[in-house]
């Protein structure tokens, strides 16, 4: 009766939440920590290394074709890469 009555509130409160989780995320603390659930979880850990990993390779071989260096190029990956490529090692 009372989820009938005040909808709008549980509307507001799930969107409060969502809202409050993905500021926490992007935040400087957040982001470590979720990262680090995200490759803890047991079926989607596996799969966020090989897509991060395949990732970094990709980019790291588009910068070595380029004519990159290949410690600049690792340099630069990381760079874009940084808190995911901390989490796996």
């Amino acid at each position: 009766i009372a989820v009938r009555k005040f909808w709008y509130l549980l509307i507001l409160a799930v969107a409060a939440a969502v809202f409050g989780f993905r500021q926490f995320v992007n935040s400087k603390t957040g982001q470590p920590l979720w990262d680090n659930f995200k490759l803890k979880v047991p079926v989607i850990g596996p799969l966020v290394t090989i897509l991060v990993m395949s990732r970094f390779a990709r980019v790291t071989a588009i910068l070595m074709k380029s004519g990159v260096p290949i410690l600049h190029a690792l340099e630069i990956s990381e760079k874009i890469f940084n808190s995911a490529i901390k989490e796996i090692h």
